[in-house]
């Protein structure tokens, strides 16, 4: 898997078009050369203040034009065209009924540390598809944190070909008891300690929820797929 052909870095630009400060990343999802992406990672962005690199063309592609929700349902936005279409490697959705818990997943974005830009890779199992009988949108619960800089990474899976699961948002934290400490005299408890410990679930945006969004908006360019699919530059031969 070239993962120069499906991870987009977002930066902010000045007026003669050079990168300036990290925002996100971004993720194909259709042959017209269109991104998805999180709302907040471009939030207080002019529309001629945004931009994109493309490993593939080692340039910087100015966006122009982006899509938030217009149900304000979800933290995400839709760039048409911010790539040369037409566009061979981008994710199919995942049939969001095909989803399960537990099932093998990963992501892969760009983050800063300090000054320093790194690129990341996160793997594990699916934690939940999301909560039962919950108000709100399908949320999945990813084994790692989304830690900044990371919002807007694909969450993908390997189903017959890559697959998009999800879109990564944040985290959200759980406190677990660590150990606890009780000393007792003649039975009585005289002394109680309970250390906790808090670990982070990383969340995204599940299939479903993508589904719905691009019906909001009207996209007819999306694949979702859970047969077999090849996309060149994302699926080696034979995957």
């Amino acid at each position: 898997m070239d993962w120069q052909r499906s991870l987009f870095p977002i930066f902010a630009v000045d007026a003669a078009g050079r990168p300036g400060r990290f925002l996100g990343n971004a993720c194909p999802i259709d042959e017209n050369g269109g991104l998805l992406t999180c709302r907040h990672v471009i939030e207080g962005q002019e529309r001629s203040e945004l931009g994109v690199y493309d490993f593939v063309e080692k340039q910087l592609r100015r966006v122009h034009n982006w899509l938030p929700d217009p149900a304000n349902h979800l933290d995400l936005v839709y760039m048409p065209n911010a790539l040369p279409a037409p566009r061979q490697a981008f994710y199919p959705i995942m049939d969001p009924g095909a989803i399960w818990d537990g099932a093998e997943l990963f992501t892969y974005g760009f983050y800063r540390v300090g000054e320093e830009l790194q690129r990341g890779h996160f793997r594990g199992h699916l934690v939940s598809t999301g909560a039962i009988r919950k108000a709100g949108p399908q949320i999945l619960s990813l084994p790692f944190p989304v830690i900044e800089g990371i919002s807007g990474s694909a969450v993908i899976t390997q189903h017959r070909g890559h697959k998009l699961i999800g879109v990564c948002f944040g985290s959200q934290s759980q406190r677990v008891r660590a150990y606890e400490i009780i000393d007792q005299l003649d039975g009585a408890t005289q002394y109680k300690e309970t250390a906790w410990r808090v670990v982070e679930y990383g969340q995204a945006y599940h299939a479903a929820e993508l589904v719905a969004f691009a019906d909001r908006l009207e996209l007819t360019s999306l694949s979702v797929a859970k047969d077999r699919t090849t996309t060149p530059g994302l699926d080696d031969e034979g995957s």
